[in-house]
């Protein structure tokens, strides 16, 4: 059986959400919104 698309993608946002809680303690909110910012940029 094949994955539900919609499956995955609500898998994916779980996994980032725990991963911007669990980096935004240890690193501040400032320091990830500007690690997001950048890896968008690199991203594009």
């Amino acid at each position: 059986m094949e994955p539900d698309p919609r499956w995955v993608i609500w898998l994916r946002i779980s996994l980032w959400s725990v991963c911007f809680e669990v980096v935004s303690k240890l690193f501040g909110y400032q320091s990830v919104i500007s690690r997001v910012m950048y890896g968008s940029q690199l991203a594009n």
